[in-house]
Parts: structure tokens; C-alpha cells; sequence
């Protein structure tokens, strides 16, 4: 009869072991999801905080254009007209006093 139960016994020894490696694990486990649920919340709390700064900054571009009475996005592809229409005034500007007027003096000169 005992040689029937030692191995009855064994396997409980051998059960009751992964039983507790079982209970460690979902320990780790539980540890893990509790700080991946604290991560979720700092970045839920910080996601709804870029939220207002970018609802704020919406609302301070349709202010600033209800003031200024053109869309900003019209205004700034003007300013980028005039700035490559200065652009070229300075590349004719440079050509006229860098090769033209030295061209003339030396028309001058002779």
C-alpha cells in the first residue's frame, strides 16, 4: 500500500511546489498590470492636458484672425510672397552694384 501512495505523495509535493511558483508569478503579474494601469494614467492625464493647450491655441488663432479679419494662413502665404519678392530685389540689387557698376566704370574709364 505505500509503495501506492508515495507517488500520490511525491506528486503532491511536486503540485503544491508549482502551485506557490504559480502564486509568485501571478504576483509579478499583478505587480506588472498595476504599474502598466499607473502609466495609462499619467499618460491619459497628460494626453487631456496637450488637449487644452491645443484647444487653447485653437482659440487663439481664430481670436487673432477675427482681429486681424483675414484667415493667418492667407497672411503668412503673403509674407512668404513678399519675402521671395525681396529675395529677388536683393539678388538684383547684388548683380547691379557687384557686376554692372564695375562694368560701367570701366566703360568709363576707356
Amino acid at each position: 500500500m505505500l509503495k501506492r501512495i508515495d507517488p500520490l505523495r511525491n506528486e503532491l509535493k511536486d503540485l503544491e511546489t508549482q502551485a506557490q511558483e504559480n502564486e509568485q508569478k501571478a504576483e509579478e503579474v499583478n505587480k506588472t498590470i498595476a504599474g502598466l494601469e499607473k502609466s495609462i494614467a499619467k499618460y491619459k492625464e497628460e494626453y487631456a492636458l496637450l488637449i487644452s493647450q491645443a484647444q487653447a491655441i485653437k482659440t487663439d488663432l481664430n481670436n487673432v484672425e477675427a482681429k486681424v479679419g483675414v484667415p493667418l494662413n492667407v497672411t503668412l502665404d503673403r509674407a512668404m510672397c513678399y519675402t521671395e519678392a525681396l529675395t529677388s530685389y536683393s539678388v538684383a540689387c547684388y548683380f547691379i552694384c557687384v557686376i554692372v557698376v564695375p562694368m560701367i566704370d570701366d566703360v568709363l574709364d576707356i
